[in-house]
């Protein structure tokens, strides 16, 4: 269940029952921006001062530690969102790459980035440029409780991308990302931890028999290669929990890694088949 901002929720549950009452999906939605206004402009500052905090901090070498803790106070109740964009969790993760990226773009070059970080998107398209996202009012809602729910925040910085590359015929190298994760309370704006992580795709022998979930075209090269690119860019928002809770205690995943007796590891939600 939720833990809700009782009048954010309350207006936004009344403004949503308008609907059956004439009003249009946009005035319900633009009612519900005005009703989390205050909610979403506190976390949207502390995101902004965290963002600005991380790029401020040195890239942590390759023969660096795997965790540096850098608050003296106990890391506790720290619980990733399922698909960081889920309710239940109250930490979710941003790719600073994409964040830095103008935001009219972004949509564009980071497709998979809107999908899984619509509770960040959505409420900041709001603030700053007055844009109301598609689609019914009951998902513009939940990305701005999620963004609300939000105590906790990953900023994860690349330190080498190896993108997807067609290499001959069905053969594709599948795509790899090593970085490092900033791990923040926004309710205080500590700086709690960095951790070091990575991400990638699993490796496929050939699309012919691959049971990787994307889109493949057999003879379109430059698709299949947007596929992966844009597979990784989602793996590089849920791979990093992994890393964090593996290193730094108090901290939860939704996710592990499914070892099958052949073939290679792939990451799922635990408790999935």
């Amino acid at each position: 269940m939720r833990h809700k901002n009782s009048w954010a929720t309350v207006t936004a549950v009344g403004l949503l029952l308008l609907a059956g009452c004439g009003e249009s999906n946009y005035d319900i939605k633009r009612g519900i921006a005005e009703a989390y206004n205050e909610t979403t402009d506190a976390r949207l500052a502390a995101i902004d001062a965290a963002i600005a905090d991380a790029l401020d901090r040195p890239i942590v070498p390759e023969d660096g530690p795997d965790v540096e803790v850098t608050t003296d106070q106990p890391i506790s109740g720290v619980v990733f969102a399922a698909k960081n964009n889920e309710p239940g969790g109250n930490a979710r993760v941003l790719w600073l790459d994409a964040v830095e990226t103008d935001y009219d773009s972004m949509l564009n070059e980071y497709v998979s980035f809107e999908q899984l970080t619509r509770w960040f998107i959505w409420p900041r398209m709001a603030v700053k440029y007055d844009s109301i996202a598609p689609g019914p009012p009951e998902d513009f809602e939940a990305a701005h409780q999620d963004l609300a729910d939000t105590r906790y925040l990953l900023l994860v910085r690349t330190r080498e991308i190896m993108p997807p590359k067609h290499q001959e015929e069905n053969s594709y190298f599948p795509g790899a990302w090593v970085g490092q994760g900033h791990l923040y309370d926004l309710d205080t704006g500590s700086h709690l931890a960095v951790v070091l992580v990575g991400a990638r795709n699993p490796p496929p022998v050939d699309f012919a028999g691959s049971t990787l979930d994307v889109s493949i075209v057999s003879d379109d090269p430059e698709h299949n290669v947007e596929q992966l690119t844009e597979r990784l860019h989602k793996n590089i928002l849920l791979f990093p929990t992994l890393f964090a809770a593996e290193h730094i205690d108090g901290v939860e995943t939704p996710y592990e890694l499914d070892q099958p007796p052949f073939g290679t590891a792939r990451l799922k939600l635990k408790g999935q088949e």
